[in-house]
């Protein structure tokens, strides 16, 4: 059970620290006087200012004890550093700097970086500025490589090396890849060590970076071993967006775009307002960001273990993972064909609205993604998708925008669908 150390602020400007392992609970229960067996709902309510996702009691506990010990002005200056998604299940940063900061509040032993070898070069400007020596750099191969099973045996063969204990701290830095592999090591490493991410691609700041996912691939099939640890801190720093090519762009759209579908359609309105070869540019990327990360934020918190609202998050996953392996296609485009096929085959079954798809393709055609009616998922991929209970399989469809439903299907019914 995931547990939470939290911070209110109430109406007269103070400051309130505590812990619990239902957060949202807690909120009501700050929000509302009880009456007898019922609450009524007060005028003047606490906000939640600070929230960190801890694996146990006793964990929560002691955040809860350092916290209480901070200054009001050290309060304050935490959460002025909380610019993105206030009450995220991990502290979110917009900086290296703020990251520095942290490390420098936390006093780990250890700290070492994960990343690849070609993110090495390219973001030394970023290893700089996190002053963490050479020989607490490791490197793993780009790409899907970094995620085989041997490679999270030489990362941990690494960790005892480089004498990492539980109270030093691994810092993902890369994308997608990079972070499930890295937290994967972390989070299995004498039973889970802590870990900050450093996303540097658009596809990692909105999606992958968030929830407490990590895995790699095993058997040919992707993330079929992996863990739910939450990182202690997300680094949301837009200048690693600058220098994004235009296909990394897509791929980051691909989880925008189901964001907008499954819980905001604002996403998908200020979407319409720009192109893939201005987005990274764009004014409107900020608030792009932070409302897709929110989406995943409200999965995440209210269903931590997967055991059910949060299987809205796969949408379009399931054809987009049978696509990727067939095809060797990027996880992010192959989520935006898988979309497509999905609207598609929610309209065969009666569930979506028949305009929804086609104002998803128009959406599509404005932005300048090009589309592909000749992709077809591999079914031996589907068969296999973690969805999967015997005979069934779960599917998160769209009704219409911002209202999904979760369907379960018999396996024999799918597949002609799918033709």
């Amino acid at each position: 059970m995931s547990h939470f150390v939290y911070i209110l602020q109430c109406v007269d400007g103070s400051l309130y620290v505590g812990a619990t392992n239902n957060l949202e609970k807690r909120l009501h229960e700050h929000n509302h006087a009880k009456r007898g067996a019922h609450y009524t709902k007060i005028r003047r309510p606490v906000v939640l200012k600070y929230s960190q996702m801890l694996p146990s009691l006793a964990a929560a506990r002691a955040r809860e004890a350092a916290l209480k010990r901070l200054s009001r002005a050290q309060k304050l200056a935490l959460i002025a550093q909380l610019v993105i998604v206030p009450g995220h299940m991990s502290t979110i940063l917009p900086s290296i700097r703020a990251l520095n900061a942290l490390l420098a509040r936390e006093k780990p032993l250890n700290v070492c970086i994960v990343t690849s070898k070609s993110l090495a070069r390219r973001l030394a400007w970023a290893i700089q500025e996190m002053k963490v020596p050479v020989k607490d750099i490791i490197l793993v191969p780009d790409g899907e490589a970094a995620k085989r099973w041997s490679e999270a045996e030489k990362l941990l063969k690494k960790f005892v090396q480089l004498g990492l204990d539980r109270q030093s701290i691994v810092i993902a830095l890369g994308g997608g890849t990079v972070g499930d592999a890295a937290g994967f090591a972390a989070s299995v490493y004498l039973r889970g060590i802590r870990y900050a991410q450093v996303p540097t691609t658009l596809l990692a700041q909105v999606d992958s970076a968030h929830g407490g996912k990590t895995g790699i691939d095993f058997a040919l099939f992707k993330n079929i071993v992996g863990t739910i640890a939450a990182p202690i801190a997300i680094i949301v720093d837009p200048r690693f967006l600058k220098s994004l090519s235009r296909g990394q762009t897509i791929d980051g759209l691909g989880e925008i775009l189901k964001a907008g579908l499954i819980k905001d359609p604002s996403i998908l309105a200020l979407l319409a307002k720009e192109k893939v070869s201005t987005l990274t540019k764009s004014r409107n990327l900020s608030a792009i960001i932070a409302k897709s990360i929110a989406v995943k934020d409200f999965y995440t918190r209210a269903d931590p273990r997967e055991s059910g609202l949060r299987q809205m998050l796969n949408a379009g996953h399931t054809i987009a993972h049978a696509l990727e392996l067939k095809y060797k296609m990027s996880h992010g485009r192959a989520v935006i064909e898988g979309l497509r096929q999905e609207l598609a085959l929610g309209e065969k079954l009666g569930i979506t609205e028949p305009k929804v798809r086609m104002r998803f393709e128009a959406l599509l055609k404005h932005l300048g993604i090009p589309l592909d009616a000749k992709l077809k998922p591999d079914w031996q991929s589907i068969l296999h998708d973690k969805k999967r209970t015997g005979n069934f399989l779960t599917l998160p469809l769209i009704i219409s925008e911002g209202k999904p439903k979760l369907v379960r299907l018999p396996i024999e019914k799918l597949k002609p669908l799918l033709k």
